[in-house]
């Protein structure tokens, strides 16, 4: 508590911190909460290109999640997203180089 009375520069960034986790949490739970698997991956992959700083390349966008970490931010089964992934490759969403996955 001291850190912070004496230094509302970090208050000020722990409260910015705060609030854009606050943000994404609220916006992925409308997303994903009664969606179709493929737009539950495409949302957390869109929304998650400016939030986890994804490096973009030739290729678009590499996406560094596995399919577990997939899985366990959308509540969905590793079998449905490699499925789901597959899906939006096939409608052009995404694409799948050398198995990582860009947007």
């Amino acid at each position: 508590m001291t850190l912070l009375e004496e230094n509302p520069a970090v208050s000020i960034r722990i409260i910015q911190n705060l609030a854009q986790r606050l943000y994404y949490k609220s916006v992925m739970a409308t997303e994903i909460s009664s969606q179709e698997p493929e737009h539950r991956v495409l949302k957390l992959i869109d929304h998650g290109i400016p939030y986890f700083n994804f490096q973009k390349d030739s290729n678009g966008f590499l996406i560094n999640f596995t399919r577990q970490q997939i899985g366990d931010l959308t509540g969905l089964r590793v079998e449905t997203v490699i499925r789901a992934i597959k899906a939006l490759e096939k409608k052009g969403e995404l694409k799948i180089i050398n198995r990582k996955v860009y947007r």
